[in-house]
């Protein structure tokens, strides 16, 4: 009996030590969990691989290193130059410890918001996962997704420090303009196609254009899955969403290289039926 009450003692004292471990880590200035991103907006992507290394896989929205759990996404404008950087689980298992914008893979949605307040936007993307955005100033974004963890507590499992005129930012932003809808609002990334579609000529578009108020009418209340995003020809972003049976082509476009605008909003079988495809 007393081998088995020195076990257990043994035991509770070496859990109590992991979760003063875990306290002081969390508290400490120097620790790797407090540390910030050795990656800031506007920083030469050469000088980024002289901290991190070639990264293990690229493409249009992000260079990734898998070995850091650290996404770099270069910038819109100037492509050879960081525009934002993203942390989040990545495929090699890895997660970032450090802070991106003063805030933690991990935290729930509560302890987010005691940091970064009230979010700017908020919006559902299921009932067990949401996308927050804040505003760090008037060009740049923080964008932190959050999904359910095993307790049913919300938590941080992708945070982006951005500029509003990047690929990376243009989702969560086509997801606020939906949220902004529903609140019986305009958002601010939605204003053109509104005058837009006030003129005559949007009228007797025949490219399968909708307008604002079209959409809401007919698609803001039904789910929909993404399907794929690439950059449009006119500059910006198409992003494709599929609603039931019918695919719906977003295209966001950076005016003055800053502000991102809602366009164009086209239902891609009155754009095939248009063209006699």
């Amino acid at each position: 009996m007393l081998c088995v009450g020195l076990l257990a003692g043994v035991v509770a004292v070496g859990n109590d030590l992991s979760e003063l471990v875990k306290f002081v880590e969390k508290y400490n200035p120097w620790s790797e969990e407090n540390s910030a991103a050795p990656i800031r907006i506007g920083m030469d992507l050469t000088e980024v691989e002289g901290i991190l290394g070639k990264p293990q896989e690229i493409n249009f929205i992000s260079r990734s290193y898998f070995s850091h759990g650290i996404e770099v996404n270069p910038d819109y404008e100037h492509r050879e130059k960081v525009g934002g950087v993203t942390a989040k689980r990545l495929p090699s298992g890895v997660m970032y410890k450090g802070k991106i914008d003063g805030i933690r893979l991990g935290e729930s949605a509560n302890e987010v918001k005691e940091i970064k307040g009230e979010p700017t936007y908020w919006g559902i993307d299921a009932s067990d996962s949401s996308t927050a955005i804040w505003y760090k100033k008037s060009d740049v974004l923080t964008i932190v997704h959050f999904s359910a963890n095993e307790n049913n507590v919300w938590v941080a499992d992708s945070i982006t420090l951005t500029r509003a005129s990047s690929f990376v930012a243009y989702r969560a932003i086509l997801l606020s303009v939906f949220q902004e809808l529903k609140a019986g609002r305009v958002s601010q990334f939605a204003e053109e196609l509104v005058e837009m579609s006030k003129k005559a000529s949007f009228k007797d578009n025949k490219i399968g254009m909708i307008s604002l108020k079209e959409f809401s009418k007919k698609y803001l209340y039904q789910s929909y899955e993404f399907v794929f995003m690439k950059p449009a020809i006119g500059g910006g972003a198409e992003i494709y969403l599929g609603f039931g049976d019918k695919l719906l082509n977003f295209w966001v476009y950076p005016v003055g290289w800053e502000k991102p605008s809602l366009r164009a909003i086209v239902e891609m079988h009155k754009f095939y039926e248009d063209f006699g495809t």
